[in-house]
């Protein structure tokens, strides 16, 4: 995994008070395999 962060619902990063309603995840794959990948995100308010 390269990266995780929340993401609005347009998939762009929560700035000027926008509310995050998911995730965006970057992932590499170095090898010369197909491998899958999954990612969970869990958003929870304060």
């Amino acid at each position: 995994m390269t990266f995780s962060r929340p993401a609005t619902d347009d998939g762009q990063a929560p700035i000027n008070g926008r509310v995050p309603v998911g995730g965006n995840v970057g992932v590499v794959n170095e090898s010369n395999q197909v491998v899958q990948a999954s990612a969970y995100v869990v958003c929870l308010r304060a």
